[in-house]
């Protein structure tokens, strides 16, 4: 055997990816003992940046935020690089890694954990500071790898003192016992939220429908937090923080308590208030059946009301569905569940099954919203579809009706028959009837066929003005002009 040596270059815009170089005979089988595989890694090339923010809404005044660059290249990972250039449309950098600074602009360096990058490396932290100066608004933060196209933006919320509150209940019905959430917001005179604003208990009251009565109790101290992970404020999946500072009863999914340290309005001005309709032993010692109010005052001039409607269990169903629709057709019907006072449920369990004809249920809810559902059907051919529709707990107070739907066109409705114009029916003769057609109609209206003269007792002349249909392009022919509705007539049928 003789020693060979191959040269390989790699070009500089390479991607991440394997070289093989393997020896052959001339016009035989592979020399695989000879096989060697050249791993490529793009290296120090960046290709990506981010940029998170601490927050993304911030106090005007004092108000700070801090941002973690990473850096990589197109294996994604991490990029030392000499200078990222940072500017800010609003604010000024306290900050720019580990240095100090003052002003809209600032430059630091990154560096990769390992040399080279290895794989799930990332860039170490590095925290440019931004600092508010007072002014509310949004600024744009941009951070640009130096000497290249690699950047990106984001905003931050410069937020003024609080000019507006809203408070909305997401289930403006419950059931007694049941709980929903009033979502409050806050927003500056500019309408950016305000974040970090805490509420109090002795800020929000509420009150029932009459006096004396039960009203909703509402309970500042409960997050909305949808997978109970100890994270209430993931917007991605709607959770929302409670609006005082308490710390929650820790659900046992949460292994740290203090993960729901953090309270008061979000970055979107958003905080929420548990509202539940208590249930006692008696009638008496329940929330009272009706419109209950909750109300969060800020201040004399800065305060918001939600209205929740406390209602019994479903004592009804009924639905906005169509006698007919169209084959192949998609329709969205809405189901609406009230109780024995017409008051919607609120939330309850719902349950729609297709359970006579053809056709697909795309849309099926679980649950009501103020006590309406709605789901989506998409029709067969032809024939019917029936569905069985049932509200509330099964074996509690679970209530069913039905829906029927005929799948092809309405049938045309016959055409309706015109006004009778005589009280009676004109027969071959001399007939004495009255016109029930409109007052001072043409006398050619009541001339049916067969009709050869038409007389009415002028009582003013004393004499009988007339009407002949052979006549009527004759002038001076017909003395009758016109007929007077509930006046009697005598009319001659050949």
């Amino acid at each position: 055997p003789q020693a060979m040596s191959v040269s390989v270059k790699i070009a500089d815009d390479s991607g991440s990816g394997a070289v093989l170089v393997r020896a052959a005979r001339f016009g035989g089988a592979p020399a695989q003992a000879g096989q060697v595989i050249l791993n490529v890694n793009p290296g120090l090339t960046p290709t990506a940046i981010t940029l998170v923010p601490s927050s993304t809404s911030i106090n005007a005044t004092g108000g700070t935020a801090t941002f973690t660059v990473t850096v990589t290249n197109s294996a994604g990972l991490g990029v030392a690089v000499p200078n990222v250039d940072f500017v800010t449309t609003l604010g000024q950098f306290t900050a720019c890694g580990t240095a100090s600074t003052s002003g809209q602009a600032c430059s630091m360096a990154t560096e990769a954990t390992t040399a080279p990058p290895t794989t799930g490396n990332a860039v170490s932290d590095e925290s440019p500071t931004l600092n508010a100066l007072g002014q509310p608004g949004v600024a744009t933060v941009t951070a640009t790898v130096r000497g290249s196209s690699v950047s990106t933006s984001v905003e931050i919320t410069f937020f003024g003192a609080v000019a507006a509150i809203s408070a909305v209940p997401e289930q403006g019905a419950v059931q007694i016992g049941g709980n929903t959430f009033v979502v409050v917001t806050l927003t500056d005179k500019a309408g950016s939220p305000v974040a970090g604003t805490q509420l109090t208990a002795s800020q929000v009251t509420a009150a029932g429908p009459a006096i004396p009565s039960v009203a909703v109790n509402p309970n500042l101290g409960v997050p909305k937090d949808v997978n109970a992970d100890g994270d209430h404020d993931d917007a991605r999946i709607g959770d929302i923080p409670h609006c005082d500072n308490s710390t929650p009863a820790t659900p046992d999914a949460v292994s740290d308590p203090a993960a729901y340290l953090a309270s008061g309005t979000n970055a979107a001005g958003k905080c929420v208030i548990e509202v539940t309709a208590p249930q006692g032993a008696t009638a008496a010692s329940s929330a009272t059946r009706g419109a209950h109010t909750v109300k969060v005052t800020l201040s004399a001039a800065l305060s918001a009301t939600a209205t929740i409607n406390v209602g019994g269990p479903p004592a009804s169903i009924s639905s906005d569905a169509p006698e007919y629709v169209a084959p192949l057709s998609e329709t969205a019907i809405t189901v609406t569940v009230l109780d024995d006072e017409g008051i919607a449920v609120g939330e309850v369990d719902i349950q729609i099954d297709l359970i006579g004809g053809d056709g697909k249920v795309t849309v099926n809810p679980t649950t009501t919203k103020d006590g309406k559902a709605t789901f989506s059907y998409i029709a067969s051919l032809g024939g019917q579809a029936i569905f069985r529709v049932a509200a509330g707990t099964v074996n509690v107070n679970q209530i069913t009706d039905s829906i029927t739907l005929t799948i092809g066109s309405a049938p045309e409705e016959a055409p309706e028959a015109p006004p009778a114009t005589w009280n009676n029916d004109l027969v071959s003769g001399q007939n004495l009837v009255v016109w029930n057609g409109a007052d001072g109609a043409d006398p050619s209206e009541g001339a049916a066929d067969g009709v050869s003269a038409i007389w009415s007792y002028n009582t003013g002349s004393g004499s009988w003005d007339g009407y002949f249909p052979d006549a009527a392009d004759v002038p001076g022919g017909n003395t009758l002009t016109s007929l007077s509705n509930g006046q009697a007539y005598v009319v001659i049928v050949d």
